[in-house]
């Protein structure tokens, strides 16, 4: 297992002092440890999000649902969503 050199604010070196001081965590490497798996997994989730997406778009234009670029961009419904 490598060792890693990282640079954090104070709130964060606080909120470890925290975690490792109530018990939750033995060492600050578990506390990054489970961060990382939380992003990984969350990456993951949005990465299946956009893949059956673009699934959902692909299957809607294989059957005609498609609407016209200018008829499409005309209601707000339409438009792309930010998540």
């Amino acid at each position: 297992m490598g060792t890693k050199k990282i640079s954090l604010p104070r709130d964060l070196e606080r909120y470890f002092a925290a975690k490792v001081g109530s018990g939750e965590y033995a060492h600050a490497s578990e506390i990054i440890r489970d961060g990382l798996r939380l992003l990984m997994r969350q990456e993951a989730a949005k990465l299946e999000w956009f893949r059956a997406s673009v699934a959902e778009g692909l299957a809607s234009a294989e059957r005609g649902e498609l609407l016209p670029e200018d008829e499409a961009w005309k209601d707000p419904q339409n438009w792309p969503r930010s998540s």
